[in-house]
């Protein structure tokens, strides 16, 4: 669990950085609704990345609902 919460903040800090240091202080709003054209292609490029937000929200949780749920329900016999 400790490995994919480590892996999913690597992917994403290193996105985010890179973005940063491409765009620089220009970067006002957030890429993904500013620099995309009014086409098709990118609401589809918008609705692929709320999947993605979607699915790494999942990713996330997972992991700390287990570490929690083990920790709250350690004095429980299972039944």
């Amino acid at each position: 669990y400790k490995y994919v919460i480590i892996i999913c903040t690597v992917t994403y800090s290193l996105f985010g950085f890179t973005c940063l240091t491409a765009y620089g202080e220009s970067l006002t709003t957030p890429l993904i609704t500013d620099q995309l054209p009014h086409e098709p292609l990118s609401n589809i490029v918008k609705f692929l990345f709320c999947l993605n937000l979607l699915f790494s929200y999942i990713l996330f949780l997972y992991p700390i609902h287990t570490m929690i749920e083990t920790i709250l329900y350690k004095e429980m016999k299972e039944s």
